[in-house]
């Protein structure tokens, strides 16, 4: 057998696997990934185990070897979420995100080993931020990535700081972790160093989470599943082709039963009166509180963070050539700082947190990039400054092991609403 046919059947093997247990659970596999249609690979990467991965989860997409990134924007014309790029990562894996000025924010770690994203959701900032190279890219050389993660957890630990590592920031954090088995290379070295952590945000759903139910054992409780939501109305007006949210909601139940800690986004949040003329302000509230009822029934996160609606002025010309019918577009905003602002948000944000904090005794509530002022008016508390990014204030330092965190009851299964 050839070296890229062993590759293939290695990975068909695990894909077999994973089918099974989707079958057997109910789950269909992610279409999304299925409608990659092209796969430029760069030529020193071409006999790595990642691309035979890729052949084998996309046998119909057209593979191209190229010598070089450059050529991949020869071969595309504009954003292209049906294109995919494998080669070596030039840039850090590992850096640190720097708050903006005048926002109740922190400095993190992140790592990037994927940028840009399948899914279309209208108002994402990848559209800009990722405008010169519009289409997934994928990092082969990921053994560079996990030794510089083991340098910055070296350094960390020697300040008796931990870390943790956010995945998500340019991609979504889990999507194609089936194929790319990140999960798989990482995972295992956090185990080694109990001051490393891993924050996995992302979309999407329950066949995504094979490979983390498999390293459930690994790491216990330094790997946190972070989830993005936003009532199911909200998500068929403003993204496309990402998984339901009670799919996003059934992968972390599945997580959390199997130990993983549990955490939400609801970012951004919009005023369906804005999206939906002819809404009234009690059905604007109403589907949060509905949100709210359908995460009560399923999972008991330990933090939830909120946010609004935040475009870079030179992002709207984007959706407005991506999305031209988007209701994203019809959002009045006001200049606020660096960012568009849309008015009134202290009020949803006031609301949905009184709603977490009645279903949740525990739950941290937070905000993404807000100003002191914002976070005054929406009545919460911003220091210690407990957000989805960081480690809980207890543990931001290395000790001999994490403290005890507070029991969280999971709900039992209920009937799908």
């Amino acid at each position: 057998m050839c070296e890229a046919n062993a590759l293939c059947f290695s990975y068909l093997q695990t894909r077999t696997n994973e089918l099974q247990w989707c079958r057997e659970n109910g789950v269909d596999k992610d279409e999304k990934v299925m409608r990659i249609d092209r796969v430029f690979v760069q030529a020193e990467a071409q006999r790595s185990a990642l691309v035979g991965r890729f052949c084998a989860a996309l046998p119909h997409a057209d593979v191209v070897i190229v010598n070089s990134e450059a050529e991949v924007r020869q071969h595309l014309h504009g954003p292209d979420k049906r294109a995919i790029y494998i080669g070596p990562r030039s840039s850090k894996f590992v850096s640190r995100f720097h708050p903006p000025h005048g926002m109740v924010c922190a400095t993190f770690w992140k790592f990037t080993s994927e940028t840009e994203c399948l899914y279309g959701c209208h108002y994402c900032y990848l559209a800009l931020t990722m405008r010169i190279i519009p289409y997934l890219r994928v990092a082969s050389n990921l053994d560079d990535g996990v030794r510089e993660l083991e340098a910055a957890l070296q350094s960390e630990a020697a300040a008796d700081r931990r870390a943790m590592f956010n995945i998500g920031e340019l991609a979504d954090g889990r999507l194609l972790d089936p194929i790319t088995e990140f999960s798989r290379a990482v995972v295992p070295m956090l185990h080694h160093y109990p001051n490393g952590m891993l924050h996995v945000l992302t979309k999407s759903g329950i066949a995504t989470i094979s490979n983390y139910l498999e390293l459930a054992h690994l790491a216990r409780k330094r790997v946190i599943q972070v989830a993005s939501i936003n009532p199911q109305s909200i998500i068929d007006l403003t993204e496309d082709g990402t998984p339901p949210v009670i799919d996003r909601l059934n992968a972390l139940r599945e997580l959390q039963k199997a130990g993983y800690r549990i955490r939400l986004r609801i970012d951004p949040i919009f005023d369906l009166r804005e999206l939906s003329p002819g809404s009234s302000l009690r059905e604007a509230f109403g589907v949060y509180d509905e949100l709210v009822t359908l995460v009560r029934r399923r999972i008991s996160p330990e933090m939830v963070t909120l946010g609004s609606y935040r475009p870079n002025p030179q992002l709207i010309p984007h959706i407005r050539r991506r999305y031209p019918e988007s209701p994203v577009l019809q959002l009045e905003t006001h200049k606020e700082g660096a960012k568009r602002r849309i008015t009134g948000r202290e009020t949803f944000y006031a609301h949905i947190a009184e709603r977490l904090q009645a279903a949740f005794s525990s739950v941290h509530v937070a905000l993404c990039k807000e100003t002191p002022t914002t976070w005054r008016k929406a009545e919460l508390e911003m220091k210690p400054l407990q957000c989805s990014c960081l480690p809980l204030v207890e543990e931001r330092r290395l000790q001999p092991c994490l403290p005890a965190l507070p029991k969280i009851p999971i709900p039992k299964p209920i009937a799908a609403a």
